[in-house]
Order: structure tokens, then sequence, then C-alpha cells
């Protein structure tokens, strides 16, 4: 099961138009910030409290991942280096401006099978953050659909260079 698959439900559309079934308080939350100025976008998903998906991209190259974003996630290793590819300035292009003005924390009402919380925070210039969470289960509504696609193509830009650095451990582990 892909990131996607945990992400999937009945589509709401919460930050794009009507709430997502309420709205949570969430501290510190900055609205002057433009996807122009993001620096640094940090995805999380856990399920459970258990956490499946970590990837952390910054504009100077930095790249972390941990996780697959699936239910059954085996993958805990934490990979942190470098990318010369854009994966960041892909990201970043996806970034939608009205989620600016609707961060905070979204929870659904009704929640059914496992506990999802999806977090994406922004960094921006000057030490400006701010973020949307989502809580939901993992047979209910999910986020809505643009969150779903920016949080798959997060995953998606990071896969080569996820595999490469697990390859590389692989081979490191096998040549001992």
């Amino acid at each position: 099961m892909r990131a996607a698959a945990l992400l999937r439900g009945p589509v709401c559309s919460g930050v794009g138009g009507r709430p997502f079934n309420g709205i949570v308080s969430w501290p510190n939350v900055e609205t002057t910030i433009t996807p122009d100025s993001v620096k640094g976008i940090m995805v999380t998903l856990d399920v459970d409290d258990r956490r499946v998906l970590f990837i952390v991209l910054t504009d100077d190259g930095l790249v972390n991942r941990q996780g697959t974003g699936t239910l059954g996630n085996l993958d805990n290793d934490l990979f942190i280096g470098l990318s010369d590819e854009p994966i960041f300035e892909q990201l970043r292009a996806q970034i939608q401006p009205e989620w600016m003005q609707r961060l905070g924390a979204y929870g659904t009402r009704s929640k059914a099978g496992s506990t999802c919380t999806l977090s994406i925070l922004f960094k921006a210039e000057e030490g400006r953050e701010g973020g949307i969470r989502f809580v939901y289960g993992s047979e209910s509504e999910g986020p809505p659909g643009d969150i779903a696609q920016f949080v798959t193509e997060a995953v998606r830009l990071t896969d080569p260079w996820h595999e490469k650095q697990r390859q590389t451990r692989l081979k490191a582990s096998v040549g001992r």
C-alpha cells in the first residue's frame, strides 16, 4: 500500500473550500508565508502514533527521508543527504497559495480505522513557519485532494533518491 492509500477516502475540499469538519487551533501559525518564500518543507504521516513517513526538503538540496507512507511500513531507516536534482523546487511548485490562508489543524468528526495524522510544515525566510495538519481515520474521509496529491508527489519525487540510499546501505552491509 503506497502513501496514497492512506490518503484516500471521500475527498473534501477543506483547505481549498469548505472546512475539513472543523478546525482545531495550531499555535504559532504564520500567515505571511507565500509559496515563493518557502525555503523548507517537512511532511510527516503517523498512523496510530507510529511514524510511517518523514520527508524534509530544503532549497539548498538537503533531503531527509524515512518510511514509505504505507500502513505496513517496515522501513524505519532515516536517510539524510544532499541531492543535485531539483526535488525541492519541483515540490515547492505544487504548493497552492490558498493553503497559506488556511494554515492550522483540521480533524474529522468521525474516524474509522487507524488514526492518521498528516502534517505539512512550511519554513520560510527569517524563521517564519506555518503548517497544515489533518487528523482522520484510515477508513474514513481523508485530507483534501490537493493536499493528498502534494504528499503523493513528495513521495514520488524522493523515491529515486530514497531507493539509491537504501541500495548504498545494503551494499555496504553486504560488504562487511
